[in-house]
């Protein structure tokens, strides 16, 4: 008797999925959310924890502030020639260590590879093609109005810079 009872609660517990499932399957169409209604933040049995679409509308648009651009740079600047290429003297816009500062250039020699970079004396990273010979350097927290792209290369080579942009969100700070 205990077996017969043990397999019917055992087949009542399959069962019920596919019970709550179709009842789930059955409701109506909702109504647009308004903005301050509770939503539960995990299913289970205590629905205590809550939000609203309104707090998730915050959280996302917080997450993700507005993106300025500038050219501060349209000058073509040729670097020196070495295992270590300098371009001086590009403009990186008004000092402000809240932004990022990228610069387009471009490796006059297409067997050289990139091993380091700096821009205005801090560590840069690049981007780029190397088939077709064509990067961006961009540094965060350069705070002066000019500096250098410092490109220390793998062979002898020199690179020539066609511009730079600086990038700033509203009230964020960019961290190296």
């Amino acid at each position: 008797m205990k077996q017969i009872a043990a397999i019917v609660v055992f087949l009542l517990l399959l069962v019920a999925p596919v019970a709550a499932d179709e009842t789930i399957n059955q409701l109506g169409t909702g109504t647009a959310l308004g903005g301050s209604e509770q939503i539960p933040m995990f299913q289970g049995s205590n629905p205590a924890v809550t939000t609203t679409p309104n707090a998730i509308k915050s959280f996302v648009n917080g997450a993700r502030p507005a993106v300025t651009s500038s050219l501060v740079d349209s000058t073509s600047r040729t670097g020196t020639t070495g295992t270590q290429s300098t371009i001086s003297g590009i403009l990186l816009g008004s000092a402000f260590t809240g932004r990022v500062v990228c610069v387009a250039f471009f490796l006059n020699s297409g067997s050289v590879t990139i091993e380091h970079a700096t821009l205005g004396g801090v560590p840069a990273t690049t981007y780029g093609q190397p088939s077709d010979a064509a990067y961006w350097a961009c540094a965060a927290g350069t705070g002066g109005t000019s500096g250098s792209l410092v490109l220390t290369l793998s062979t002898s080579g020199s690179a020539t810079s066609d511009g730079a942009v600086a990038l700033t969100a509203a009230g964020q700070r960019w961290h190296a």
